[in-house]
């Protein structure tokens, strides 16, 4: 029996963030992934049948990431990571010829708007002052154990958070009015708000509609190699530590005696006794409900992990090899257009629909796509003059109608490269090959519940102090010794790296090797700082 001080249930970016961080405090850390790759949904993998090309499986995008603590503080440059930075960030197409390049710089990408919405640019900009303002409140809030909505009233201006929340929870096209006029931006709005896998009418998603503005922010990167290339590097710091990053362990139970975690098995029978944590970075439902003996939970906590919300749209991807690189002719053909994120979301009526779709169960006819030519900017993801082009759309896991993922998986992904040759129509004669992702294939490589990238849902009754449970939102679980971290906690899905950083930091303070834990009093000092910025607020959004 191997006897590690830590080990991680799941080897996604996560799991090897929280990994790595306690490799650098001189624990012992064994991460257990299912796998053959580690990184989940964070991955860089050859194309099977297209030698010389590598895909990324999941995220491409890496701003947040980029923006946050976790590269610094882990040094990840000196274990080989490099981020490339691109711009334009975002491309817009548009049905009647029009197009809309972001760059992060706000006021370019004002004149860029200028050139098909004029009227929209001071709505624009204001967009961007309202997201601006929120996002920096409540970033203040990501970087740690999250608050609960008690303690956030009880630490600032009831007005102010009033106000915010008032925001948050107004469904995204409510929202959207407010600020413009013109469809072909309520398109654009409305597609970041979908980014939660849930409709644009829904209370409750209206925050991911910052994301455009946080890019602003932020900037945008990839890291040289593929999304992969992040993985790696966290692995290179456990397994430099003297860690282990075990592949093709796919854990079948977690050990309980006298109270406390004190091992894992896994389905070949292997058994590693933890001398201090066990930690998942699976959500909690498979982890209390599938990996766990009933009796070895508190009495009521299992009917409340049962209640946990994993109803959202999964992912349908494909990935395609190229013999040249797409061309956005109608719009001029500029290569920044491809160097940038292309997103296929050309009015919110488009959008809208798309979601009828989802909801009735069954791919959108007319799919919003999320696009990336990653080889626009990294030319080492394909052989020489190929590139690469990612595809992602929502849909939904389970469809209607008595149809099978395994049946359609085929023609959806023909729908979705015929939606993009609409507005690049070089890629049709180009393609070389493909990998197809449905929403069950999904499931099958992660085993996350329905292909969840965000492992349960992303809405307000499970964010902040609720993720995924109150009493669960601390990392810590009610059984000595085992802590949650991964995207079913706080502060959620997204290439962040958060969620294992942050659990990280918890853990190392139960040992006394970290900053102790504040109370109320602490909290309040440290939120307060943020007055200057609700009043702001508030001004702007009286």
């Amino acid at each position: 029996m191997a006897e590690y001080d830590s080990i991680i249930i799941g080897g996604g970016h996560n799991g090897l963030t929280c990994g790595a961080y306690l490799a650098k405090q001189g624990l012992r850390v064994l991460v257990l992934e299912r796998r053959e790759v580690a990184g989940g949904c964070c991955t860089t993998e050859a194309m099977p049948e297209n030698p010389g090309f590598f895909v990324n499986r999941g995220g491409v995008d890496h701003q947040h990431m980029c923006s946050g603590p976790v590269p610094k503080e882990l040094e990840l440059e000196k274990h080989g990571l490099e981020y490339l930075w691109h711009e334009p960030l975002w491309f817009f197409p548009y049905d009647d010829g029009a197009s809309w390049l972001v760059w992060r710089d706000v006021e370019r990408t004002c004149e860029e708007l200028a050139k098909f919405a004029p009227q929209e640019v001071e709505n624009y900009r204001r967009w961007h002052e309202f997201w601006e303002h929120a996002l920096h409140l409540l970033e203040a809030f990501d970087v740690g154990p999250p608050p609960t909505m008690a303690d956030m009233l009880a630490v600032t201006e009831t007005a102010e958070m009033q106000e915010l929340y008032r925001a948050l929870v107004t469904p995204p096209v409510v929202f959207i009015d407010r600020f413009f006029t013109d469809d072909r931006l309520k398109g654009a709005m409305a597609w970041w708000a979908v980014q939660t896998g849930t409709p644009p009418t829904r209370p409750g998603s209206t925050l991911a509609m910052g994301l455009q503005s946080g890019s602003h922010l932020s900037g945008g990167a990839r890291p040289k190699g593929g999304s992969g290339a992040l993985c790696r590097a966290l692995a290179s710091i456990i397994e430099g530590a003297g860690g282990t990053v075990a592949l093709n362990s796919h854990v079948s139970k977690v050990h309980v005696a006298n109270g406390r975690a004190t091992g894992v098995t896994t389905q070949d029978g292997e058994t590693f006794e933890a001398g201090k944590h066990v930690i998942s970075a699976i959500d909690a439902k498979r982890l209390f409900l599938e990996l766990m003996d009933e009796s070895d939970v508190p009495s009521g906590l299992l009917q409340r992990v049962r209640q946990v919300s994993t109803t959202s749209a999964s992912l349908f991807k494909v990935d395609l090899a190229l013999s040249e690189r797409p061309v956005f002719e109608r719009y001029g053909g500029l290569p920044e257009q491809t160097l940038a994120s292309p997103i296929i979301a050309p009015s919110l009526s488009y959008v809208m629909d798309g979601w009828i779709d989802i909801e009735s169960g069954r791919p959108s006819r007319e799919p919003g796509l999320w696009c990336a030519c990653c080889t626009a900017l990294d030319p080492s993801l394909a052989p020489e003059g190929k590139h690469t082009l990612w595809l992602s759309q929502f849909a939904p896991f389970h469809l209607g109608e008595g149809r099978s993922w395994d049946g359609i998986r085929e023609e959806t992904a023909d729908r979705a490269i015929e939606t993009f040759a609409r507005y690049a129509p070089n890629v049709k004669s180009a393609v070389l090959g493909r990998l197809i992702t449905s929403p069950l294939d999904w499931r099958r490589l992660t085993d996350n519940t329905n292909g969840c990238a965000w492992h349960v849902d992303m809405e307000m009754h499970q964010a902040w102090g609720f993720r995924p449970l109150p009493e669960l939102s601390q990392y810590r679980t009610p059984i000595p010794n085992l802590y949650l971290t991964g995207s079913g906690s706080h502060p959620g899905g997204g290439i962040t790296g958060l969620p294992g950083r942050n659990a990280a930091l918890e853990i190392l303070k139960d040992m006394g090797q970290g900053t102790p834990k504040k109370g109320l009093t602490g909290l309040v000092r440290e939120w307060m700082g943020l007055y200057r910025s609700f009043r702001r607020f508030r001004k702007m959004t009286g």
